[in-house]
């Protein structure tokens, strides 16, 4: 039996999201909508990829610190669908419209294994990074610009527009939720990950 170790297994995971940022590139370019590469879900896996195989917990952490949330809504709504036939939030509607093709397969595997490959390796590298947010700030901002340049026609990220459907778009609507995004979710997760990571050296 072959026994892997654990740099082994830290860089088996960096490959296998790099390989998923891969095929959902793949898929977005023959469908002609290469533009949505600029959704946080579609590039996050490339960064942390990079991230993982580089050891750089100051990009890991800020990364997951940006995307966490974003992914965690849309698989618990994805997985009510599935199991429930309902909508948790309504971000994943899109998604049952293309049931058996290959951007349906590829965009669940993609949101599906993010958490779990993500944090396992985070917590196999076991470091934690000073001032790791500020990679979240950063990304996040070039997001931003991003959403507003592409204003008119879609609605990256939901920074112009709410996507949930509970969730009403008013005239504030992209200040406050970017102040929100920023402060109640990115700083803390940033200092919990941290914490956890400190916790179990």
């Amino acid at each position: 039996m072959i026994k892997l170790n654990k740099d082994s297994w830290i860089n088996g995971i960096g490959i296998i999201l790099i390989i998923i940022f891969l095929l959902r590139a793949y898929s977005l370019l023959i469908d002609g909508v290469w533009f949505q590469v600029f959704w946080l879900c579609n590039h996050a896996t490339l960064i942390i990829g990079l991230a993982i195989l580089y050891r750089s917990s100051f990009i890991l952490i800020g990364e997951l610190s940006l995307s966490l949330a974003g992914s965690l809504t849309w698989t618990m709504d994805y997985l009510s669908r599935v199991f429930f036939n309902f909508h948790l939030f309504g971000s994943t509607e899109y998604i049952f419209n293309e049931i058996g093709t290959f951007f349906f397969y590829i965009s669940s595997i993609n949101h599906l294994i993010f958490i779990p490959l993500v944090l396992t390796a985070l917590f196999l590298i076991n470091k934690p990074a000073k001032n790791s947010w500020k990679f979240s700030l950063s990304h996040g901002i070039f997001l931003i610009a991003i959403a507003f340049l592409f204003e008119k026609d879609y609605n990256l990220n939901c920074i112009v527009q709410s996507c949930i459907d509970w969730i009403p778009t008013f005239n504030l609507y992209p200040l406050i939720f970017i102040l929100a995004y920023f402060f109640v979710i990115i700083l803390p997760l940033d200092n919990m990950l941290n914490g956890l990571i400190k916790r179990n050296q």
